[in-house]
């Protein structure tokens, strides 16, 4: 169980810094552009927060696996497949009901496999090069 915590820990603060870059430097614009009064006009921090904790429990298991003899290869490739799948549920979702443009859909969606993917990878990197521990624990 502290190595599944420790990995959520690690998984969540790699995916945050990055998430968070993505989202304020590469696709803000893209959502004001095409949600423009439909956004809020500030954040939701409990929102955030539970998003942000819930997601990563999902990249922890099915991604990083700790305690799995999956190397960091299998680990990204499930991050991804974990991604992809969760990017398209809301990234369509948007597409049906907001009626968002295929562009915005396709990037989120690439977006989600390519952090999810880089997240466990990074996370397997930093876990593997830990004192006293190996990638498979």
């Amino acid at each position: 169980m502290k190595r599944w915590l420790l990995s959520w820990l690690i998984v969540m603060i790699v995916f945050a810094v990055v998430d968070i870059a993505w989202i304020t430097m590469v696709v803000l614009p893209m959502y004001e552009d095409q949600l423009g009064s439909a956004m809020s006009e500030s954040l939701d921090p409990v929102a955030a927060l539970a998003f942000y904790t819930i997601f990563t429990a999902g990249i922890t298991h099915y991604g990083v696996a700790p305690g799995s003899d999956r190397g960091m290869g299998g680990r990204a490739v499930r991050g991804g497949l974990y991604g992809f799948f969760t990017y398209s549920t809301y990234a369509l979702t948007l597409k049906v009901i907001l009626d968002t443009s295929w562009a915005l859909a396709l990037s989120d969606i690439a977006w989600g496999a390519v952090v999810c993917a880089l997240t466990a990878a990074i996370t397997s990197l930093i876990l593997r090069n830990l004192p006293s521990t190996t990638e498979a624990e």
